[in-house]
C-alpha cells in the first residue's frame, strides 16, 4: 500500500494550472508540507509549471536518497478547474491523502484540500475547510525538522543561489 496524494499548483485566480504531480508514497501531510519547505529554502519562483517541476525534481531527490527507483512518483495532465468534479476526472489514485491544491504566493502558501468521501455506497471528492487544513498543518509540525535533516543530507555541501 502507499501513501497516495496529488500535488497540482495553481496561481491565486486558479486559471493557470500546473499538470498533476502524483505521489505513490510520501502524500501525507508532513511530507508534502516539508517539500513546500524545501521549495521555499532553495527560492523557487512562483510560476505553476516551473513550481510544479522543481517541485517533481525536490521529491525525486528524496525518492531516490537510498535506492534509485522507476516507481513512487507521476505528472499527468491538469484538471480544466479546481472543482470536486474536474478534481475526480485526474488520473491519478489519490485515495490516501487525496489533493493539494497550492498557490505559492507573497504572501506565502494557500491551499485547499481535497480528500476522498463515502457515502451512501459512494465515493465522492470533499473539500476540507481552511480551519481543518489549519489543524493539519499544525498537527505536523514536529516532523518537519526530520525532513529538514533529510534535505540537508540530500543537498550536501552544494550551494543554494
Amino acid at each position: 500500500m502507499g501513501n497516495r496524494a496529488t500535488v497540482i499548483f495553481t496561481d491565486e485566480s486558479e486559471e493557470s494550472i500546473s499538470p498533476a504531480v502524483y505521489l505513490h508514497w510520501n502524500g501525507g501531510a508532513d511530507s508534502i508540507y516539508a517539500f513546500l519547505a524545501e521549495m521555499d529554502k532553495r527560492d523557487i519562483r512562483n510560476d505553476q509549471c516551473y513550481e510544479c517541476a522543481r517541485f517533481i525534481h525536490i521529491v525525486g531527490d528524496f525518492m531516490d536518497q537510498e535506492t534509485i527507483t522507476g516507481l513512487s512518483l507521476g505528472v499527468v495532465d491538469s484538471p480544466k478547474t479546481i472543482t470536486p468534479e474536474h478534481l475526480s476526472t485526474v488520473k491519478t489514485d489519490h485515495g490516501d491523502n487525496g489533493f493539494y491544491i497550492i498557490h505559492r504566493g507573497e504572501d506565502g502558501i494557500r491551499m485547499k484540500r481535497f480528500i476522498e468521501g463515502h457515502k451512501d455506497g459512494k465515493y465522492f471528492l470533499e473539500e476540507l475547510t481552511p480551519e481543518q487544513i489549519k489543524q493539519e498543518r499544525e498537527s505536523i509540525q514536529d516532523a518537519l525538522p526530520s525532513f529538514t535533516d533529510t534535505f540537508d543530507k540530500i543537498r550536501g555541501s552544494k550551494k543554494i543561489d
